[in-house]
């Protein structure tokens, strides 16, 4: 039986608990919240020791794993308490909210001998899975451009949205947090880019005082010649969360529950794929489970998170000069 921690049980972290205490290879034995009546709430559900201070957690309770769902700022601090303890990590995306911060965590994890692994779990989607599939294959030729698009809205206030609207603690929005599945799905299929530009802007969709970035206009240039336009947003009107790769004999279109194929014009195969997201972090994290128990590192290790991150920073970087950023 594994013993778990969890840092974070509101937000995001409402996923986790379920897949987490309802896995009958885990015992969620302590969880962590600043939001009291959250805690209380969550801890009584699940007859797990509460926390109010992920410090007192990791060095009182006698854990074998935690997962990490937390402001960004206070990623570097948890991993690395977690990894002193050498607790197999299970930690929310991004990686980190800038480059130093990203390079500290894999200090931190240099020696470790736990597993860790980091979430993203649009990649779990079977949809995703498959137009990887289809693309690797090559049935439809080499890459050539990519699209990818996520676009939400949102109403709430600056305010209500609490740390993600201060760039100190969050790192950023549109490109280091909504942006960072965009990034990481095409990372997970092309790889590294070999120059990053980008431009961001707001119109103040979230009311009261914030200094992220709400939208974002990203180019990903590859050695082979083949590009990717990216742009994410929180301003627009619906929610949209697509990917178009165009390649040399076909084209594929897809989303976390369909995926298109084309041959030029033609549609030559649909699939409708119905995937939760609560769904998708299940097989997340049964993966993150499998490589504890068989100690085979995941894909997502610190090396792909530093890349990830490596990306990002690039693309702020490049928003900041105005000027192309080779990586």
């Amino acid at each position: 039986m594994i013993r778990f921690g969890q840092i974070g049980v509101g937000g995001e972290g409402t996923i986790y608990t379920p897949i987490i205490a309802e896995n009958p290879a885990c015992r969620l034995a302590a969880v962590c919240d600043i939001n009291k009546e959250v805690l209380d709430r969550v801890a009584g559900e699940r007859k797990a020791n509460a926390y109010t201070d992920f410090r007192e957690m990791i060095e009182k309770e006698d854990l074998d794993a935690v997962a990490i769902i937390l402001p960004h700022y206070l990623y570097p601090e948890a991993v690395g308490l977690a990894a002193k303890k050498n607790l197999h990590i299970l930690q929310e995306k991004p990686f980190a909210r800038n480059l130093p911060d990203a390079k500290k965590i894999v200090k931190a994890l240099k020696g470790y001998k736990g597993i860790y692994m980091l979430s993203a779990q649009r990649k779990y989607s079977p949809a995703f899975q498959k137009a990887k599939e289809i693309i690797k294959s090559g049935s439809i030729g080499k890459v050539q451009l990519i699209e990818a698009y996520a676009q939400y809205r949102f109403t709430r206030t600056s305010e209500s949205f609490g740390w993600r609207t201060k760039k100190k603690l969050s790192g950023g929005l549109a490109i280091i947090d909504f942006g960072w599945h965009m990034l990481d799905t095409i990372y997970w299929i092309k790889g590294m880019p070999s120059r990053v530009y980008a431009n961001t802007c707001g119109i103040k969709a979230l009311e009261g005082k914030n200094d992220i970035d709400e939208t974002a206009n990203i180019i990903l240039e590859y050695a082979d010649g083949s590009s990717a336009v990216v742009l994410t947003s929180i301003t627009s009107i619906g929610r949209c969360w697509e990917f178009t790769f165009q390649c040399t004999k076909g084209t594929i279109k897809f989303s976390p529950c369909l995926v298109e194929t084309y041959d030029k014009e033609k549609l030559i195969e649909k699939l409708d794929i119905t995937k939760t997201e609560p769904e998708m972090f299940a097989a997340q994290f049964n993966v993150f489970l499998n490589a504890v128990q068989t100690g085979k590192k995941p894909l997502t290790g610190p090396a792909y998170g530093l890349n990830l991150s490596r990306i990002a920073e690039a693309a702020y970087r490049s928003a900041s000069s105005g000027k192309p950023v080779l990586l």
